[in-house]
This record gives structure tokens, sequence and C-alpha cells, in this order.
């Protein structure tokens, strides 16, 4: 039954994408709430870096479904136990807080080792609903800004963004 749900979960058949219209239209004359930096090092994280073994970096998008099968992906790359897991965009349906914690928080925190530096970029469905739960994450998290550097003395990770609109 939970594949069946799963199945129908997201597809063009879901009723539940009427949310995302009501979530948008809930918070339409809201500004998103952007982060800006003041100093071009503001948002220079350090990247985990250990001689004795390699780096691993887990990314991946379109992932915050909450369904069995998101399970399983988190579960795989758990298995690598990586250093960084970076979130490439769209927890849905509208991004709200409560998806945030259901759909990416709590499975990330069942999931990856509590060492994993955990960050995620937006997609268009993270600011459906004003960008609140979006950046309501980013403090759970620990991220600045819905973009950052991740630095070490052999590698920089750039997450870029411009300033988003509700339109995006």
């Amino acid at each position: 039954v939970l594949e069946i749900k799963d199945e129908i979960r997201y597809s063009v058949c879901d009723p539940l994408w009427a949310k995302v219209m009501l979530e948008y239209r809930k918070g339409e004359d809201d500004p998103i709430p952007y982060r800006a930096y003041e100093s071009l090092a503001d948002f220079v994280e350090p990247l985990p870096d250990s001689p004795n073994k390699p780096l691993k970096i887990a990314f991946v998008a379109d992932w915050g479904t909450g369904t069995a099968t998101a399970r399983k992906v988190l579960a795989s790359i758990a298995q690598h136990e990586p250093d960084v897991f970076i979130h490439l965009g769209d927890v849905y349906y509208s991004g709200t807080r409560q998806e945030m914690e259901d759909n990416f928080l709590k499975i990330v925190r069942e999931s990856l080792p509590a060492t994993t530096l955990v960050r995620a970029l937006a997609g268009n469905h993270d600011l459906y609903s004003g960008g609140v739960g979006y950046y309501w994450l980013l403090d759970e998290i620990g991220q600045s800004a819905s973009y950052f550097c991740l630095r070490n003395d052999h590698w920089q990770i750039m997450a870029l963004g411009a300033p988003p609109t509700k339109e995006d």
C-alpha cells in the first residue's frame, strides 16, 4: 500500500499539488527572507579535511519527498559515510516548515552520521511558501544563507544563487 501511495504521490494525478497554489497565494505579498552578505568572507565555511582519508561529498536534488524511495536513497548515501551532504533543492510540495522538517530534516538526522556537514540550496518548490520553511531549515542545519563557500587547503566548493523572487 505504501508503494502505491508513493507512486501516486507527486505524480500528475496527485490532488495535493493544489496545496502549492494555496501556499503560494497565502504568502504572495510577503518578501522572501533572503540573507545578503556584508563581506565576501561572510559565508565561507571550513570544508572538512583529513590527510588520512579522502573527502566524501554527496549531492542530491529533488530528493525531499519523504517517500520510502527517498529514505532508501539517503540510506544508500549514509553507507558511504559522507563528510558533506548537499541538497540541490526542492523539498515537496511547497517548502513549508512542516515539509522541511518531515521530508528533509528528520530523515537526514535519522540516516546520516551526526558528523556529516549538511547544506541545502533552494529550488523552486522551496520558495513556493515564501521561503519561510527553507530559511527555517537553514537555521536548523547551521547554514547562514542560501549560498555558501566550503573551503579547505585543497578544495573550494561554491554554491551560488541570486536573490530569489516568487516567480523563480
